[in-house]
């Protein structure tokens, strides 16, 4: 080889993987239907499962479509002011009608008349309604989504943007007793509902495959590379 096509970062869509096409699909045909059934899934599975590079690809191949914004948030940070900051970055310019301002306590907005909130979520609601008539819809990516008071409030307004008919999507990653701890929280039992998929291991013949494509190895050399990896994404590319 010229050149390494594996990749070691974490999360990132590298050169030479094997894509999810079923589960792909799935989530891309839900999300893009015009009357979707979910707006909402759950990607679960252990560590190095591939869980991270599916959604980044999900996310690319979704905006590549024209008519999303995609807004990814840290679990760990404030995530309604940042869904709302993102919002207003990316919509700046895009909305002719809705003119944005920046302030300390979220952001201000007026369309016809100036209008002033202090309120976070009223301000991402007016940019959603307004989103809404531009046909323009909100993909949401959140990894390795956990039980935490950021996390709840966010999906608590989630649930709410559920309600009003908001052009908004969630796709989220996590382990399994994240997810578990968060939807068995007293405010988040609605999680339980949401469409879930559990990545298991990667085929060992496509696995193979790929090895004797790219590193140029014959069958019982690529087979013996593939059963080290356990089936698992990351192994993958690091082995």
């Amino acid at each position: 080889m010229d050149h390494n096509p594996f990749s070691l970062d974490f999360g990132a869509e590298p050169n030479v993987y094997i894509p999810r096409f079923q589960e792909q699909e799935k989530i891309y045909s839900t999300f893009s239907d015009d009357s979707p059934s979910s707006h909402i899934y759950l990607l679960i599975g252990a560590r190095g499962s591939g869980k991270t590079v599916l959604m980044t690809s999900l996310s690319h191949k979704l905006t590549d479509d024209g008519n999303w914004i995609h807004i990814d948030l840290n679990p760990e940070g404030d995530m309604m002011n940042s869904l709302a900051a993102q919002l207003y970055n990316k919509t700046m310019g895009k909305l002719p009608k809705l003119k944005l301002s920046a302030s300390l306590k979220g952001i201000n907005i007026s369309i016809e008349e100036p209008k002033e909130y202090t309120d976070v979520q009223a301000d991402i609601d007016t940019m959603l309604t307004e989103l809404e008539k531009h046909h323009t819809r909100v993909l949401v990516t959140v990894d390795e989504i956990m039980n935490g008071k950021s996390v709840r409030e966010f999906t608590g307004f989630f649930q709410h943007c559920l309600r009003e008919r908001h052009p908004m999507f969630l796709l989220a990653t996590g382990l399994y007793k994240n997810i578990r701890a968060l939807q068995n929280h007293k405010s988040q039992t609605f999680l339980r509902r949401a469409p879930k998929i559990e990545l298991g291991p990667l085929n060992l013949i496509r696995i193979s495959s790929v090895y004797q494509d790219v590193l140029k190895l014959d069958a019982e050399g690529a087979e013996k590379l593939a059963l080290e990896t356990s089936g698992y994404s990351y192994a993958f590319q690091i082995l």
